[in-house]
């Protein structure tokens, strides 16, 4: 089932016509910088990656209205009891407002299942690209953490 709405982009959840796009997404080493092991994942792992997700979907994908076409995933996942919002999109998608759009439309279907101030949002101080995305959605930053390896800072959400 997607999520639709006026906007550019869809939210649903993985198929196998999307295994292409996923492989450029996490294969490319400045995607990767923030997420997971901050590498490139290997053919092997991106392959299980994509089975566990077909089998147990945790973030959305976000895909093209016009095309259906991978964009990146974003979303809700429970990771070690926290409920971690995330969103990490393919290279050739940034910089043109697909993020902020993402966040804006899986917060809004997220708050209908959760209360959306249970959710974790860490924000490495290097990135800036999701500082400015933060910035675009009012989230308010409140702690500064170490987690990871990383400096950073955790926001909560504010739902326009």
């Amino acid at each position: 089932m997607a999520y639709r709405n006026t906007n550019r982009i869809n939210l649903r959840f993985l198929c196998d016509g999307d295994k292409d796009g996923v492989f450029d997404l996490l294969q490319n080493s400045k995607v990767m910088t923030h997420i997971g092991p901050r590498r490139a994942l290997t053919d092997n792992e991106v392959l299980d990656w994509i089975n566990t997700e077909l089998v147990s979907p945790s973030r959305f994908v976000v895909a093209s209205n016009e095309s259906d076409e991978l964009i990146g995933f974003c979303g809700v996942k429970e990771i070690n009891g926290v409920l971690d919002f995330g969103y990490f999109l393919r290279e050739k998608y940034w910089n043109q407002g697909y993020a902020t759009e993402a966040c804006r439309m899986a917060l809004l279907k997220s708050s209908s299942t959760m209360n959306v101030d249970d959710i974790e949002i860490f924000i490495a101080l290097d990135n800036y690209a999701s500082r400015n995305v933060a910035t675009k959605l009012n989230w308010l930053r409140f702690a500064g953490i170490n987690k990871n390896g990383e400096q950073g800072h955790l926001y909560k959400v504010k739902l326009a």
